[in-house]
């Protein structure tokens, strides 16, 4: 369990501190203890930002922990002095509490059991409406508690099919940015194309496909012109589907494509056909230079194969690829080998 009184010592020789952002996990610091600190040692803190959360033994008393820990955050010092609002919430056995934030990003996977904040004017739908981000599938899933709006998504994960209360839960998706679509397979087509032509500004697509269902050619037909970033992975493309795939509406406007192919001869395959392409983030199921890395667990191990031993699969394209292509392998991701066009 961390230690509050450390962070305290440490935090007591920055009086100048000007911007503070703490992140507490298995600790939760009321409001009156972290005001008497911020009053002795912190006097010119103008933004503070701050994430705690707990998990309790039991249920019994969550609900009264709850309150007495929103409430500590309600003074004078909260709420006038510096305008540092807070939101609390209940999840299962697990106790939250945040700064308010306009921009707010959900990583739960459903809703919360309860929740309070100390701004006057927060409520539920002023909450659902920050919301920009959501990367859980489950938080869409039925039953609502209440009728909903999420009006800001910039991010979004779903398994398709998505049902008529999500619908009705995102009017629109005018702000979308990027979409991830979990286990697509050729019956959902429908409904992806749906959701496309509803996201105006989409940039970035990802798609994982169903590893237990074969690719269709419904995948490479459909269409959005403001997506730029395309990936897919679970599926390891032969050549015809790379050549498919280069002619089809996304192929052809993407700039910056990852993919999932058999063997290297795709890759050139990929790069003489995407017109638009500037960075391709590639794996070779014939990456054998891969595979012998990916089973080293030993990090010093790991620097004595790289520095004796030659990456056969990225001289190779280096080889067969103009010199302007800038190709190396992801250092953190060794089975992946990065390509600058």
């Amino acid at each position: 369990m961390f230690d509050s009184l450390k962070l305290f010592a440490f935090l007591q020789n920055l009086s100048h501190l000007r911007h503070l952002t703490v992140c507490l996990t298995n600790n939760l610091i009321n409001g009156y203890q972290w005001e008497k600190f911020i009053r002795l040692y912190l006097p010119k803190l103008k933004t503070f930002e701050l994430h705690m959360s707990q998990e309790l033994p039991d249920k019994q008393n969550i609900q009264n922990q709850a309150d007495k820990l929103i409430n500590s955050f309600r003074n004078s010092f909260w709420i006038n002095e510096h305008q540092w609002f807070c939101r609390c919430f209940i999840y299962n056995k697990t106790i939250q509490l945040k700064t308010s934030s306009e921009i707010f990003y959900y990583f739960q996977s459903n809703f919360p059991d309860w929740w309070n904040s100390t701004y006057p004017h927060d409520n539920q739908q002023e909450f659902y409406s920050n919301i920009t981000s959501i990367y859980d599938n489950k938080f869409i899933d039925p039953p609502f508690p209440f009728a909903i709006r999420l009006n800001n998504i910039h991010d979004l994960s779903i398994k398709l099919p998505v049902t008529d209360e999500f619908l009705s839960m995102i009017p629109n998706l005018n702000k979308l940015k990027f979409l991830s679509i979990l286990f697509y397979t050729d019956i959902y087509q429908s409904q992806l194309q749906t959701l496309l032509d509803r996201a105006p500004h989409l940039c970035d697509l990802h798609i994982k496909l169903d590893v237990l269902s074969p690719l269709k050619m419904s995948l490479f037909e459909h269409t959005n012109p403001s997506i730029r970033q395309l990936t897919i992975i679970y599926h390891w493309f032969n050549e015809e589907e790379c050549i498919t795939l280069t002619h089809s509406p996304l192929g052809t406007q993407c700039e910056e494509l990852s993919i999932e192919v058999k063997n290297r001869q795709n890759i050139t395959i990929l790069l003489e056909n995407m017109i638009n392409l500037r960075f391709l983030n590639i794996e070779c199921k014939d990456d054998k230079y891969a595979e012998r890395l990916l089973l080293i667990d030993d990090d010093n191990e790991l620097r004595q194969v790289l520095a004796s031993i030659k990456d056969e699969p990225v001289e190779w394209l280096k080889k067969h690829l103009p010199s302007m292509y800038l190709i190396s392998r992801d250092p953190y991701f060794v089975n992946r080998i990065r390509i600058w066009i």
